[in-house]
């Protein structure tokens, strides 16, 4: 009796176990195309993807060349497929994409750059937040939303049609952050919700 309580606890605990061990799939690396707020992706995920990995480095190489649009692989395209190879192409990338300084520099080129919008139409406000909450979001990522907190009220300046409400009962507006507007744009967002057409 023993014994077989024994077994059935094994094969409960081996079942268990398999459970635990279901293997995610790989994660699918978008082509690097050159923008320099696609940086940060990019990098990241091939670092962990290709670079940590046991692969020979003229593997990891081929890899990297295959994740990169032409127009970047031109960069790289000439180099000799061997380790020094390899780390040459890494240095190129991050020197031509991967400065931090230049990165910051488009994604606060991408918030200035957002419309003015006259009215109240809330498909335009959603994609304004949409826009602004990627850009803003990797801003922190990099650690300078605070040096770019002059922003914020020029952005609020391209909401026209809706800045009263915005600001409806926040009489300490003039020292919002991006986390502040991010949030009463939000609540908008939520009392004005976007209509889904219907098929």
């Amino acid at each position: 009796m023993i014994l077989e309580l024994k077994a059935e606890y094994s094969k409960a605990k081996e079942a268990e176990l398999s459970k635990q061990s279901v293997k995610l799939p790989k994660l699918v690396i978008t082509k690097y195309n050159g923008a320099l707020e696609n940086w940060l992706t990019f990098g990241n995920k091939s670092e962990a993807e290709i670079d940590k990995t046991d692969l020979p480095a003229v593997t990891k190489f081929a890899y990297l060349k295959e994740l990169v649009e032409p127009c970047v692989k031109k960069g790289i395209d000439g180099l000799p497929f061997t380790s020094e190879g390899y780390q040459r192409a890494k240095h190129i990338l991050k020197t031509n994409y991967g400065q931090t300084s230049e990165i910051i520099n488009a994604y606060v080129e991408n918030i200035l750059g957002l419309p003015v919008i006259s009215g109240a139409n809330p498909a335009k406000i959603h994609d304004f937040y949409e826009t602004l909450l990627y850009n803003v979001q990797s801003l922190e990522t990099l650690g300078k939303t605070s040096q770019c907190k002059a922003l914020v009220r020029g952005i609020l300046n391209k909401f026209p049609g809706i800045k009263a409400e915005l600001l409806q009962g926040k009489p300490d507006w003039q020292k919002w952050d991006f986390t502040q507007l991010i949030n009463a744009l939000h609540a908008w967002k939520e009392i004005h919700p976007c209509e889904i057409a219907k098929p």
